[in-house]
């Protein structure tokens, strides 16, 4: 079954994602935590991972409940919560949750690819459309 259009957009999201999340360790490793890291990491997270976030919230996880997968529906706010809670804190100045944050995206879009879109994929050809 092809998947449906909206998750090859969003495996494409999730790639540049782990490249940044990538990146940014990589940055931490070598230099340690830089105000131009800090802001990339905050502007990019508002702009780009906030709305993903969203479509997927909207779109995804409603079918997924309606297939009565509600672990993966939890598990899918907790991990978008989470990633939220580590954004405010470094926007607050907590810049010591960076390497967290980016080990706990990294294995965040690992479960979506793995787990979250197959199942999403598989459930639109057996749940019914919302009314």
């Amino acid at each position: 079954m092809e998947p449906a259009p909206t998750v090859p957009q969003l495996s494409i999201e999730h790639e540049r994602a782990l490249a940044l999340a990538r990146r940014w360790d990589e940055a931490l490793t070598l230099s340690g935590i830089s105000p131009e890291i800090v802001a990339e990491l905050l502007g990019v997270f508002q702009a780009e991972f906030m709305p993903h976030f969203e479509h997927e919230e909207t779109t995804i996880l409603p079918v997924l409940e309606r297939a009565g997968r509600t672990d993966l529906v939890e598990r899918t706010l907790a991990d978008h919560r989470i990633l939220r809670n580590y954004c405010s804190a470094i926007e607050s100045g907590g810049w010591s949750h960076i390497g967290t944050l980016t080990s706990f995206l990294i294995a965040h879009v690992r479960f979506e690819e793995n787990e979250l879109y197959p199942t999403y994929n598989a459930a639109l050809t057996s749940v019914p459309v919302a009314p």
